[in-house]
C-alpha cells in the first residue's frame, strides 16, 4: 500500500511539471502595422519620467502610447516624420519589470506619410 502511494505522489509531481511548462511560455510572432507620429511626448516608466518618445499605435487601436525610440528593432525615427511600418510583433516571455513591454517590435517596412488626415 505504501508503495502505490508513493508512486501515485510521485506521478502527480511529474504531471505538475510536465503542465508547468507548457506552451504558454513561447514566444508568439504575428506581423502588425504600426502607425508613429510626427508628434513626440514624453515617455514614461515604472518610475517616473524617462526623456522623450515617439507617439505609436496599432492598427485598429484608436489611443497614442509613447515609448522609447528604440523600442522597434530596425527603425530610426526622425522628428516631424509621420511613418507607417509593418513589424513583427514578439510576445516576451520574461518582460523586465521596470519598462512594462510585454512586446519586442522588429522592422519589416516602412513608408514616410506626408497627410496624417486620415488617421
Amino acid at each position: 500500500m505504501k508503495q502505490k502511494l508513493i508512486l501515485l505522489f510521485s506521478l502527480l509531481c511529474s504531471l505538475c511539471f510536465l503542465f508547468s511548462c507548457s506552451s504558454d511560455d513561447e514566444e508568439s510572432s504575428t506581423v502588425v502595422t504600426v502607425y508613429v507620429s510626427d508628434k513626440t511626448d514624453t515617455y514614461y516608466g515604472a518610475f517616473g519620467p524617462y526623456g522623450e518618445g515617439m507617439l505609436i499605435r496599432e492598427e485598429g487601436t484608436t489611443g497614442w502610447q509613447c515609448v522609447p525610440f528604440s523600442l522597434i528593432e530596425g527603425f530610426t525615427y526622425e522628428k516631424g516624420k509621420a511613418y507607417i511600418l509593418k513589424v513583427i510583433k514578439t510576445k516576451v516571455s520574461n518582460p523586465p519589470m521596470d519598462d512594462g513591454f510585454l512586446y519586442e517590435y522588429r522592422l519589416l517596412s516602412q513608408k514616410v506619410v506626408e497627410d496624417t488626415s486620415n488617421w
